[in-house]
């Protein structure tokens, strides 16, 4: 055999040895593909099974038994009548943010029967009386991680805005080592928007100044000190008048003397007497309690101390405050107890 054969009876090996194994290989690929059609024609044969069984549970008035074998379904078989149905038994029984996530998916979808449209659309409607969205501001990072209530939420850029319950909720939005926690009010029928920074609006009012403790203002004072002043000033009148009566008294007096009281035309001197002496005991009462007042005035002001700051550990104090009145003088306690 010349060296010219040997080298064709070669090739024409490696041939048959590859077109054997060509073979080979399409055979297990086909057999492997059957394969994978047939056990996916089970599953969508098991899928639709469940889905009738749904409509049946639907049929009896089952509604949460058929929303668990429509799920199931739905697992499968990615079709719109498999979705409105699965939404549908949500909402009847109470699963809000379900039938919310479902039926904005299966609006999404062609429609090919406007009776589901029509009754996909009312109720959606209904579930957004119950819901609030949460979106992310414009410019936050790609990837920004959204938690609700310690669950993943979505991650920016959102698809769709994050649906929840209404009411409050903790929102955690993540970018790396950034990291902002924070409790959110979500009213119904309203959109929130949350952002990796901190809020630009304006800080909450500072509060108002403490008030004053009561009984630490100059009232009491000052109007001890008024009626001291008055008292003072009706003595010196009072004092003036009985001056000028006392005057009146010894000129009737020596024109006119009277022998004893009662005496005819003594009634002119004894008038002058009688307004005499009242005078002058007024003069004493004004100058003697316009005194006290004034004496009280200074007391209440070096024990209530209106000038000083309250402390809050002195609220509880009690206090010594002087009282006068017509019939005589005396104190007071003013405190908490």
């Amino acid at each position: 055999m010349s060296e010219r054969e040997a080298q064709a009876r070669t090739r024409a090996r490696t041939w048959l040895v590859r077109a054997a194994l060509g073979l080979t290989v399409g055979l297990v690929t086909l057999a492997a593909g059957g394969a994978e059609a047939r056990a996916e024609d089970a599953f969508s044969a098991e899928a639709k099974q469940r889905f009738d069984e749904g409509h049946a549970l639907w049929g009896r008035g089952e509604h949460e038994q058929a929303r668990l074998k429509y799920a199931q379904a739905w697992a499968v078989l990615k079709e719109p009548d498999v979705l409105f149905n699965l939404a549908r038994a949500e909402h009847r029984v109470g699963h809000v943010l379900g039938a919310y996530h479902h039926f904005r998916e299966f609006l999404k979808l062609p429609q090919t029967d406007p009776a589901h449209t029509t009754l996909a659309k009312k109720l959606f409607a209904d579930l957004g009386a119950k819901v609030s969205l949460i979106t992310l501001a414009p410019g936050t990072p790609r990837g920004t991680q959204v938690r609700v209530d310690g669950v993943v939420a979505g991650e920016a850029p959102l698809a769709d805005p994050i649906a929840v319950l209404a009411g409050p909720h903790e929102v955690v939005v993540t970018f790396g080592q950034r990291r902002r926690k924070r409790p959110v009010a979500c009213p119904a029928e309203r959109t929130v928007v949350v952002a990796l920074e901190g809020d630009t609006s304006p800080p909450p009012p500072s509060p108002p100044p403490a008030e004053r403790e009561a009984g630490a203002s100059w009232t009491v004072p000052v109007v001890l000190g008024v009626v001291g002043v008055a008292g003072l000033g009706a003595g010196a009148v009072m004092g003036a008048m009985s001056a000028s009566s006392d005057d009146e008294l010894r000129l009737l007096s020596v024109g006119a003397p009277c022998p004893r009281p009662g005496a005819p035309g003594c009634q002119p001197l004894e008038d002058a007497a009688s307004k005499a002496s009242g005078l002058g005991t007024g003069s004493i009462v004004g100058y003697v309690g316009g005194g006290v007042f004034l004496g009280a005035a200074v007391v209440s002001a070096l024990v209530l101390r209106p000038w000083a700051t309250p402390n809050p550990r002195e609220r509880d104090r009690v206090s010594l405050v002087p009282v006068v009145g017509p019939g005589g003088a005396g104190g007071a306690l003013l405190g908490r107890f």
